[in-house]
């Protein structure tokens, strides 16, 4: 579902190349560093641009409007959910 509601809001793009996917969520022993981050060649994805741009296009087509901050006094500060990148593809 979340598929198709992002096709919706932004293009669907697959890179020319190897692009990242994901990362181990533990380091293995003897496994090389390289090796953590997850790589896929042309993996589905979406073209999003910069944050500001997604913003811009989900608020232009999904008529909301918010406050895009995290308080600094905010739980969810400092996690994942935080670290997520939207800019995919």
């Amino acid at each position: 579902m979340l598929g198709a509601w992002f096709t919706e809001l932004y293009i669907a793009a697959r890179p020319k190349k190897d692009h990242v996917v994901g990362e181990l969520e533990t380091w293995p022993p003897g496994m090389r560093k390289e090796k953590l981050i997850e790589k896929r060649f042309q993996p589905p994805g979406y073209k999003l641009h910069d944050l500001e741009q997604a913003r811009a296009r989900f608020v232009e087509l999904r008529k909301v409007e918010g406050d895009w901050n995290v308080p600094e006094d905010s739980p969810l500060l400092g996690t994942r959910l935080n670290e997520f990148s939207p800019t995919i593809a």
